[in-house]
């Protein structure tokens, strides 16, 4: 699992891990939306959709705020 809450400081490491999923995988992403305002959220998640979809794996994203781009939110 990953913890991105430093902002923008921790986008590289979130495009890092990103790069490094090997397709078929699954990528655990831990309140992805801390310290990010609602458009930064909107543009990390879609970053991270298209990113997902062309390397071939499912992102799991945890977030007290729901991004309204490209997502399904599930409720448990």
């Amino acid at each position: 699992m990953f913890h991105s809450g430093l902002k923008m400081k921790a986008l590289l490491p979130i495009l890092v891990q990103l790069i490094l999923t090997p397709p078929g995988s699954v990528l655990l992403i831990d309140s992805v939306d801390l310290g990010l305002t609602y458009d930064e959220l909107n543009t990390v998640v879609d970053v991270i959709n298209k990113i997902a979809g062309k390397v071939g794996y499912q992102v799991v994203m945890s977030s007290k705020v729901a991004p309204t781009v490209n997502v399904r939110v599930m409720s448990i």
